[in-house]
């Protein structure tokens, strides 16, 4: 396979080291690998994420550099599990997603005083990223012992501040304390699904219901914007019970889980 303008595109702006990679080895991206942009350029080593149908050979294939794979497999895929735990990944998290049909009747949670919900401005950029960076322990590069901690704080800065950049994500809803950015919900439209993409508190504004009001601000968004949306979909890790115990008492139901499995070759294979 020809890499085509796309992947041209994308080659650009990330390390020379991590270009020379693709370009070079451009058979794995043949096998069951997709390139990940993104991670690539935060975690400074070519990433990849693996889909199924896993083809086994594809480890085979990686040159004697450093890379990064991520690979999401159902709980009930067993066969999967088996090839990627032989391949030496390693279980890192499981994913559990919830989901909420919406109703029309919207239960609205009343703030203390000084709090407020809005969409985003241009000028928040700054402060989401700040409760971005400083607000995840429980994400999979968090809790990954090969992962520095500063790296897995900038994953999730560079996350947000992505929807600024007109790259991920359709609204950006912010809690406020006196006008000031505490807490964001960052949202994907898909067909008639609305996706909380990612959801942070500042730990100083905890237990002010932040959270729960900027989920039913989004629920009032898609009633009044988006008619044709009929479900809330949102995911978290199966350690952070803290979130399922919020989604749960604000209706969501569980639908999925998924295991995380991480594969880093550091060292020449």
């Amino acid at each position: 396979m020809s890499l085509n303008s796309h992947w041209k595109k994308d080659t650009n702006n990330i390390s020379t080291g991590i270009r020379n990679f693709i370009l070079i080895n451009q058979k794995v991206l043949d096998s069951s690998l997709l390139f990940d942009k993104f991670l690539s350029q935060n975690l400074g080593v070519a990433s990849f994420s693996l889909t199924t149908p896993i083809i086994p050979k594809f480890k085979e294939e990686l040159p004697n550099s450093p890379c990064f794979i991520s690979a999401k497999v159902g709980t009930s895929d067993l066969e999967s599990i088996r090839i990627v735990e032989s391949m030496g990944f390693n279980l890192i998290d499981t994913n559990v997603r919830f989901q909420k049909c919406l109703v029309n009747q919207i239960k609205e949670f009343p703030l203390p005083s000084g709090y407020s919900i809005r969409l985003t401005q241009n000028d928040d950029q700054n402060c989401v990223g700040s409760v971005a960076q400083n607000s995840f322990i429980y994400s999979r590069f968090h809790v990954d012992p090969l992962v520095d901690n500063h790296k897995a704080d900038l994953i999730k800065r560079k996350w947000v501040e992505n929807f600024y950049l007109g790259q991920r994500g359709d609204y950006m809803i912010v809690a406020c304390f006196k006008c000031k950015p505490v807490g964001f919900a960052q949202i994907i439209c898909r067909n008639d699904t609305l996706i909380i993409d990612l959801i942070a508190v500042d730990s100083s504004h905890h237990g002010k219901g932040l959270a729960s009001s900027m989920i039913t601000f989004a629920e009032s968004l898609a009633l009044d914007h988006s008619p044709a949306t009929k479900m809330l979909v949102v995911g978290t890790q199966l350690a952070n019970r803290p979130s399922i115990s919020l989604y749960e008492k604000l209706g969501f139901r569980l639908c999925h889980a998924e295991y995380i499995f991480h594969y880093h070759s550091n060292e020449a294979n």
